[in-house]
């Protein structure tokens, strides 16, 4: 199981706390390799969640739940305190852009962060390029466009059953990073029938509602 690799990969670190930057950098890729293999397995991710769930610390207004790579980074390294989870994040957010923004393959990782000087820079090239590209997606939107929704007929006494949406593995992740019995939006597109897949449809976008 996935689970038991992210096991091995925390007794591993914990014997490498003394080792060199190129030395965590490795372990970085590691565990990234690992966070994209969960990525594309609900399964395994749960399960991974179960295992971490007891060992990740309780930091004010840092939810490491809601992010999978922030989670598994926190478990593998053993992170406590206040300034090692916020170190975490910053793992995070530089791995997280390095593999969805800049498609770098998760066995390069490790050449890639010193390539472009280290996590903080990396951090700092994600907050000027992740603004940047959310004001163009916004400038695309009309008002239509956003109030353009049919209120479909829905009755919550009816039976319910079950379909098949289909999402990509970032989605995924931000889905099973939501806790149980939390409420959630999902924005889909209809697909049209294809005989060799069950999906009804693709999600889009995921959403947190106020409790």
């Amino acid at each position: 199981m996935i689970s038991d690799d992210v096991k091995a990969l925390r007794r591993e670190y914990k014997e490498d706390r003394a080792g060199y930057r190129k030395k965590k950098y490795r372990r970085l890729a590691e565990a990234m390799a690992l966070v994209v293999q969960l990525r594309g397995d609900a399964a395994e991710t749960k399960a991974f969640y179960e295992l971490a769930d007891k060992k990740l610390p309780k930091v004010p207004g840092s939810n490491l739940r809601k992010n999978l790579t922030a989670a598994l980074i926190c478990y593998v390294t053993c992170a406590k305190s206040e300034n090692a989870v916020k170190q975490v994040w910053k793992q995070a957010r530089a791995l997280d852009y390095l593999i969805d923004d800049q498609g770098v393959d998760p066995k390069d990782i490790a050449t890639e962060i010193p390539k472009r000087g280290g996590i903080e820079a990396i951090v700092k090239a994600a907050a000027q390029d992740s603004p940047r590209r959310n004001r163009i997606a916004k400038s695309k939107k009309s008002k239509a466009e956003q109030d353009d929704w049919d209120e479909l007929d829905t009755d919550e006494k009816q039976d319910l059953t079950t379909v098949t949406l289909q999402l990509n593995t970032k989605l995924l992740a931000e889905v099973m990073g939501v806790k149980a019995s939390r409420r959630i939006k999902l924005i889909c597109t209809r697909l049209d029938h294809d005989p060799s897949s069950p999906a009804v449809a693709e999600i889009q976008r995921v959403r947190r509602l106020k409790k």
